[in-house]
């Protein structure tokens, strides 16, 4: 018979019922109507947004840039080329979209403003003052912006314009997409959430070792064991 210890053998297989059983009621939503992973997921998102702003400092970085031509362009798929550019002009700067490019006239420091602004307002889920702003909706004009200053920072590379290409990409990674990933979510500190936070992580260890007892007592009770091989004498 392939089971060679039936009391190893059952408190393995319980054990992996038990973690399948718990495991099957984590993908149920039973937690504030998602299941366990979303909810961990909006958990641990809330808590890191509370330490994710860095607009201070990219403000300072932006005071400190003396502004440079915006002029060039740039090859854009319509929608988002079309929306780019209903983006720029609203900031007093000119474009316009035909045939597949883009062109930017104007400066590069009113752009860069409002696409901080922009992305405060969206971290601060305020997605209504893009709405309004532009009459597009709040995550496809940030995702606008965002392939901005992807093409705008690659082109200004090119021409060897490192200090612009630089400043460009400070702006669209410390704020365009944190705010892009982060709208939505409501900050909370980790001091307030202590307790929950706990209990994930007790909870995360010991249903590992638990899935890896289960794992051992089978073997064991199908006779499969690690022994320390014997000396060989020479």
């Amino acid at each position: 018979m392939l089971i060679k210890n039936k009391k190893k053998f059952a408190f393995g297989l319980t054990m992996t019922l038990s973690f399948a059983a718990i495991l099957v009621i984590m993908f149920m939503p039973l937690f504030g109507g998602t299941n366990a992973f979303h909810a961990a997921d909006g958990l641990f998102n809330s808590i890191s947004k509370a330490s994710a702003s860095h607009f201070t400092q990219v403000r300072a970085s932006l005071a400190g840039f003396e502004t440079k031509s915006a002029d060039q362009e740039l090859k854009l798929s319509e929608g988002v080329g079309k929306n780019v550019a209903t983006i720029i002009n609203a900031t007093g700067q000119e474009a316009t979209y035909a045939d597949g490019i883009l062109t930017v006239r104007g400066e590069i420091n009113p752009l860069l403003d409002r696409m901080l602004s922009d992305s405060e307002a969206m971290f601060a889920n305020n997605g209504e003052v893009l709405q309004n702003a532009y009459g597009i909706e709040p995550k496809a004009a940030l995702y606008a912006w965002w392939m901005y200053a992807s093409t705008a920072s690659k082109k200004f590379l090119l021409q060897k314009r490192f200090d612009t290409s630089k400043i460009i990409d400070e702006v669209k990674t410390k704020a365009v997409e944190v705010s892009y990933n982060y709208y939505g979510v409501n900050p909370t500190p980790a001091t307030e959430r202590v307790a929950i936070l706990a209990f994930a992580l007790i909870f995360y260890v010991i249903y590992t070792v638990w899935y890896g007892f289960a794992i051992f007592e089978l073997f064991e009770g199908i006779g499969l064991t690690m022994t320390k091989s014997a000396k060989k004498e020479t």
